[in-house]
Order: structure tokens, then C-alpha cells, then sequence
């Protein structure tokens, strides 16, 4: 999704160098509700704190001088769409309505921007945004993104947002075999040459169409790009003791 605004034609990736980890902590703690340690069951379903971690990615463009200077960079915001609790001991969960999750998300966009643009590296380039809607705890798909936008340089607002039609389908199941039936068969086909390794299969699809493929194998960890003309490309695999 990220390539959507900076291309790999134009620009050199870097993972994040300007949001420490500390940052980070002290800006979801700020933009959640403050009372964390709260011994009330009807705060914490009252006040959910769905404001969840920030991902920071790089891009850079090479200069006349064949040097790289920051063009840009890309914040992923992840939230709740359950919140887990305990007091004293006792565990309890509240479910978190998309609607009040995308709500958040903006708020903490708006928040977060102005944050950025302190920071004299950050004040004048792009700023991509993306938020990503965290599954259930129990969940073994992990989310989707749900919504981007693109702030441009020293603004810290953002103008408007675009959807995300993007959904992460386990295969096999019966929500893969009921929905996507040529993508069921076409994996099981494709599962049954290496029925000796596989574990679990986890498909990306994009507005229907099937985007990206990650593969659990026993002896091997595969990350493969799985496009519709049935190529695939290996990105890594590595060996566990």
C-alpha cells in the first residue's frame, strides 16, 4: 500500500529513525483515556484504550550529488477493535465498534501530525498516513487496514480520507471455500505439493482480488507473493532449528 505514494522507482526505503520507542509509549499513553489502572469494570468498557502502536517507515531520494536525503515517511496507526482489561486479577474484554475505532483513528492522526511536524526532520515532507484495525486477541488473522491518507508537506491536517477494501482470508476454511471458491481450490491444488511441510496459509485480498500470500511451514518459513496468473516469488526463507 505504502508504494502507492512512494515508489520504489523513486525511492529508497529506510525503516523508521525518528520515533524512538520511548516516543511511541508516551504518545499512546497521552492519546489514550489516562485512568488505566482504574479498579472500575464500568471505566475501562466506558473508556477503552484503542489507540494501540505507531509503525514509522522512511523514504529517501537521491540528491544531483548521488547522496539520499529524507522524501517522505509512512505512519501506520494500529487500534483495538477489542480492549482487554483486568482488575484484580480478573480478566474482562469489551468489543470495540468499527465505526468508534475509525473515530479514534482520526483523532489520533490529527494529534499525532502536529506532533511530527516538531520534528525538524519531519516539518516539510509527506507524510502517509495508514490505519490498521487489530482482530480480536484470540484471532489468527491479525487485522487490515482500513484507511489511508496522504498529508502534504508542512500541513498538519489532513484533507481527506481514503477506504481501504481489504480483506485477510485464512486458507483453508470454510470463509475462504463459501467466498473466494477458485482462490480455495486453486490453494488446495497448490497446498498438496507440499502437503509434507504446510501449516497455515493466510491470503491478503484487495477490493476481491487476491494481493499477497503468507505461508506457516514447518522446517522452513516461506513469504510469498501469490498474484492472480499464479506466479510466485520468494522473497526469504529461513531455516529453524
Amino acid at each position: 500500500m505504502r508504494k502507492i505514494r512512494f515508489s520504489p522507482d523513486d525511492y529508497l526505503f529506510q525503516e523508521g529513525q525518528y520515533l524512538d520507542e520511548g516516543t511511541i509509549f508516551d504518545w499512546i499513553d497521552s492519546l489514550n483515556p489516562p485512568n488505566k489502572n482504574s479498579k472500575k469494570k464500568k471505566y475501562h468498557e466506558e473508556n477503552p484504550r484503542i489507540f494501540s502502536h505507531v509503525l514509522e517507515h522512511n523514504y529517501l531520494v537521491r540528491t544531483k550529488d548521488n547522496r539520499v536525503e529524507l522524501g517522505g515517511i509512512a505512519i501506520g496507526i494500529a487500534l483495538k477493535s477489542e480492549y482487554s482489561f483486568s482488575i484484580e486479577g480478573n480478566s474482562y474484554s469489551t468489543d470495540i465498534s468499527y465505526d468508534e475505532m475509525l473515530s479514534k483513528g482520526k483523532e489520533v492522526t490529527n494529534s499525532l501530525l502536529s506532533r511530527i511536524r516538531d520534528i525538524e526532520e519531519l516539518e516539510n515532507v509527506p507524510v502517509m498516513v495508514a490505519l490498521y484495525r487489530e482482530n480480536s486477541n484470540n484471532a489468527i488473522i491479525p487485522g487490515n487496514f482500513v484507511a489511508k491518507t496522504v498529508v502534504e508537506p508542512l500541513s498538519q491536517q489532513v484533507q481527506d480520507w481514503d477506504s481501504i477494501n481489504e480483506n485477510h482470508v485464512l486458507f483453508p476454511s470454510d470463509e475462504a471455500q463459501e467466498n473466494y471458491y477458485d482462490q480455495y481450490e486453486l490453494m488446495n491444488e497448490f497446498t498438496q505439493q507440499v502437503q509434507t511441510f504446510f501449516q497455515i496459509i493466510q491470503v491478503s485480498l484487495d477490493e476481491g482480488s487476491m494481493k499477497g500470500i503468507n505461508y506457516g511451514i514447518c522446517l522452513l518459513i516461506f513469504q510469498l507473493n501469490f498474484m492472480v496468473n499464479k506466479k510466485l516469488w520468494l522473497f526469504h526463507n529461513t531455516c529453524i532449528a
